[in-house]
């Protein structure tokens, strides 16, 4: 499977952290997050930058992350964290690799 399945923004979590196992549910993401959107500009909140639900700058280890980016914040993973909450257990235990467990 490619790592690179869809644009950063509607990327799912188990393709941020390069899970080898996934399946529709990461379109499901996409679709969702692309619903979030349109909704956001049917109620005519949008603008150019608040529309997108989970805007990151980069995707460790996807793409390499950007020198202002010391403490992650753009990373796109801890954007998708810092909206939905902390993780607990039960949320992580699709988690395979320990190096994307301590990533995460």
């Amino acid at each position: 499977m490619s790592t690179h399945v869809c644009s950063r923004w509607y990327r799912s979590p188990e393709i941020c952290i390069l899970e080898n196992m996934y399946d529709q549910a990461t379109d499901i993401w996409g679709l969702g997050c692309c619903l979030y959107e349109l909704m956001k500009v049917i109620d005519q909140e949008a603008n150019s930058n608040k529309a997108i639900l989970f805007k990151g700058k980069n995707c460790f280890p996807l793409s390499p992350c950007a020198e202002e980016d010391e403490d992650g914040s753009k990373d796109q993973m801890a954007v998708i964290i810092s909206k939905l909450g902390k993780l607990n257990e039960y949320d992580m235990s699709f988690i395979r690799s320990e190096d994307a467990l301590e990533y995460v």
